[in-house]
């Protein structure tokens, strides 16, 4: 006659919950929707460690907009940063060379002298290491002032040594793998793909300092200087040989009729 288990309306049933929306998720046994996942805080200041590891373990532009705005992004820890990595990286090289400069035939056989004379030169490695990126980091920046792109001189040297100091610090020790003839070539081969692995990071940092609207800007911006500096070479080169051939004829007529 009736129903022992009738069925009621929603507001009726005791469970006011409404149905779910299209794409929403009730893994509550009450049907009531899952808590929302909350993103960590990125306006959290990161280490030095952290800076390193995002660096080159999440090559994207979020990355390093996040990474040129930290505190601590300034060209005095930058310069730091590179010139500790130069020391250490001098270090491992003054210890590669010294090995096999010493397995060299007709060479002192004092070995303690010889890694004395390569480690004196370790300062010189930080010091190299500064002026290096400081000047490349100058071109750079130069040519995406060129290219229309809105960045700060000191936030690229930042970005840039964010990446350049791990990898160059993993590629020194990659180089002791010259001192054995069969890991030759394998440290060859990886040291010549982190090289290629930081041009990539270093167009990604580009475009997240200068804030680029295509990648084709971030990639001339890196590649423009290398250009440049080739084809100077080139020129001078050119001029180079110019002058001896006519300084070995002693014929200067045609040198002035190119001119």
């Amino acid at each position: 006659m009736f129903d022992e288990n009738p069925v009621l309306p929603p507001e009726e049933s005791g469970n006011d919950v409404p149905p779910p929306l299209p794409g929403e998720d009730r893994d509550d046994m009450f049907g009531r929707p899952s808590p929302p996942v909350i993103p960590p805080d990125e306006d959290e200041a990161l280490t030095m460690a952290d800076i390193w590891l995002m660096a080159v373990t999440e090559p994207k532009e979020a990355t390093y907009a996040r990474i040129i705005a930290q505190p601590q992004a300034t060209l005095t820890n930058a310069f730091l940063w590179i010139a500790l990595a130069g020391l250490l990286v001098g270090f491992v090289s003054g210890v590669v060379n010294s090995f096999n400069f010493a397995s060299l035939p007709d060479m002192p056989s004092d070995f303690s002298s010889t890694i004395f004379v390569f480690l004196c030169m370790t300062p010189l490695m930080a010091i190299a290491a500064i002026i290096s990126l400081a000047l490349s980091g100058g071109l750079t920046h130069w040519a995406a002032r060129l290219l229309k792109g809105e960045g700060e001189y000191e936030k690229l040297i930042f970005a840039l040594a964010s990446s350049w100091v791990p990898i160059s610090v993993v590629s020194s020790f990659f180089s002791l793998g010259l001192l054995n003839p069969i890991l030759s070539a394998v440290a060859y081969a990886a040291s010549s793909a982190l090289s290629i692995y930081y041009l990539v990071l270093e167009v990604i940092a580009v475009k997240a300092v200068y804030r680029f609207d295509s990648w084709g800007k971030a990639v001339g911006a890196v590649f423009l200087p290398l250009i440049v500096i080739v084809a100077v070479l080139c020129c001078c080169i050119v001029a180079v040989t110019v002058v001896v051939l006519a300084a070995s004829s002693g014929d200067f007529s045609w040198v002035m009729a190119l001119i």
